[in-house]
């Protein structure tokens, strides 16, 4: 996700009275989830700098089981066994 996209949908959740945090690695999603305890959702992409979405994700259910994750790409499925051992509930 670019970074317009990132804030384009954080602006258009919050108009729907959610509290937004946004993240522009996994690295700094991790922060957040450590330091914000109220994080019910996660909207991460498969394909991020550093830590990609499937390490963020692994991570997130190691760390943080009960939050739930969606995952966007605007890749085409990549390995479906990768994203099966990292958690994927469905497509």
């Amino acid at each position: 996700m670019t970074k317009r996209f990132i804030e384009t949908l954080a602006k258009r959740l919050a108009k729907r009275d959610l509290t937004i945090l946004t993240a522009f690695s996994g690295a700094e999603a991790l922060r957040n989830l450590d330091s914000e305890a109220s994080i019910d959702v996660v909207v991460l992409d498969v394909k991020m700098p550093g830590m990609d979405g499937i390490e963020t994700l692994k991570a997130i259910k190691n760390i943080h089981p009960l939050v739930e994750v969606i995952m966007l790409t605007g890749m085409r499925r990549s390995n479906p066994r990768s994203r099966d051992e990292a958690g994927r509930l469905d497509y």
